[in-house]
């Protein structure tokens, strides 16, 4: 009885020093979930702020092309006559050249923005992508983490009930020892 008291009580420390390990395992595996959490938390917001300036390109983008349109109408409307027509009409040649000039560089200075804020778009959304993927990536892990950790506890569980089983079989033991 001694002896199996003894083999007992051995593989009952032999299990709680298991236990303990696993113990420590469950913690980091939480702490990994509560990291990946922030990070995606984190991803998620990010995501969201682009979102949001993507919404202000957009707008800032379709007013330039308004702009462009209204401006393009103008310059179509006064621009039906050619420059012969314009010369005819005895209008200063100089003049006309300056505002010919100006609206050139003012519709290349508009193609050059709404090009500018289109590619900025592009940006952004790949930008927005690569987030995606990477909280996809992140809830991913998490849930992966979050599988090892429930096997985690179950291994606890299990090991918690032979441990209590043994526990009952020392007493047993003891008291049929002391009997």
């Amino acid at each position: 009885l001694e002896q199996e008291v003894e083999a007992a009580r051995n593989e009952s420390e032999t299990l709680k020093q298991k236990l303990q390990e696993i113990e420590q395992a469950i913690r980091d595996s939480n702490k990994k979930l509560n990291d990946l959490q922030t990070d995606i938390d984190a991803r998620n917001q990010r995501l969201q702020a682009l979102q949001a300036e993507r919404r202000e390109y957009e707008s800032r983008l379709g007013d330039a092309r308004e702009a462009l349109a209204r401006q393009m109408r103008a310059a179509y409307k006064t621009g039906r006559r050619d420059y012969l027509k314009l010369l005819l009409n005895q209008q200063d040649p100089a003049v006309m050249g300056r505002i010919m000039t100006y609206y050139d560089y003012y519709n290349r200075a508009r193609t050059e923005r709404i090009r500018a804020v289109s590619q900025q778009l592009e940006q952004l959304a790949e930008l927005a992508r690569t987030v995606a993927e990477q909280r996809t990536a992140l809830t991913e892990l998490e849930q992966s983490e979050q599988t090892r950790l429930t096997e985690l506890q179950g291994l606890k569980a299990t090991r918690n009930k032979v441990i209590a089983h043994l526990n009952n079989e020392i007493r047993d033991k003891r008291q049929q020892l002391s009997t």
